[in-house]
């Protein structure tokens, strides 16, 4: 997958919470009040992220430069991803509280 010519990746937590077994869960699942589910839902989320970091950790570094650029202001973040770089989409809706 690419996104105008730089490696992209879609990282989602729903797709992994279905993968776990617990597609079609209620809206108990949701609840905040449901501790038990909040811990599922809040280690499912990290475990998207962590893979999402394994993945940049193993991009070649030119496409790396666009990590540093989301610290710049707009117009320097543009320019450091005009040269090299890297999109990776972290989705963790309705997974955490």
């Amino acid at each position: 997958l690419n996104f105008v010519g730089c490696p992209a990746r879609l990282f989602n937590a729903g797709s992994r919470r279905r993968d776990a077994g617990l597609a079609g869960s209620g809206a108990a699942f949701f609840d905040a009040a449901n501790e038990d589910a909040a811990a599922q839902r809040e280690e499912i989320a990290m475990d998207t992220l962590e893979e999402l970091l394994r993945w940049l950790k193993f991009l070649p570094s030119n496409s790396l430069t666009a990590l540093s650029a989301l610290e710049q202001n707009q117009e320097q973040a543009g320019e450091q991803c005009r040269r090299g770089c890297v999109c990776g989409v972290f989705d963790a809706t309705n997974t955490t509280v």
